[in-house]
């Protein structure tokens, strides 16, 4: 076995698509092929251990960018909550019980009234637009 010092020459062929990126690096870091291919070589013989630290660091700003979105999305349902229900105490705060006549043809209607109601939701989805954005948007 040769010392870590002494260099001993090899000769291998390439396919042409790695030769064509090993003389385009070479010419683009202005070095010489065998130093690229050394050290290609010795990252493949002698992997590094990873950097455990960046590796943690990266999944923590990850991770809180993630908190960041979902606690956005609890205020936006939230906040979409205490609208509906805001909406249903005035709607019943206004409305005077049906008669009976009346409450029949209600139920009649209703599961129209909820395909109307379920295809508004969906299309509201569709756009990608939270509807809490949307009311602070038309508020101003």
């Amino acid at each position: 076995m040769a010392s870590s010092g002494s260099k001993i020459a090899k000769r291998f062929h390439l396919p042409a698509r790695l030769a064509e990126q090993l003389a385009t690096a070479a010419k683009q870091q202005r070095r010489k092929e065998s130093h690229i291919a050394e050290e290609a070589l010795e990252a493949y013989f002698n992997p590094a251990e990873p950097d455990f630290i960046q590796l943690e660091n990266t999944m923590a700003v990850t991770l809180r960018k993630q908190t960041r979105a979902i606690q956005s999305m609890q205020r936006d349902i939230n906040l979409g909550v205490e609208t509906l229900a805001q909406f249903v105490r005035v709607y019943f705060g206004n409305t005077f019980p049906p008669n009976h006549e009346m409450r029949e043809e209600i139920l009649k209607g209703a599961p129209k009234r909820w395909e109307a109601f379920t295809d508004a939701v969906r299309q509201q989805i569709v756009k990608d637009v939270p509807y809490v954005r949307e009311i602070l948007e038309d508020e101003q």
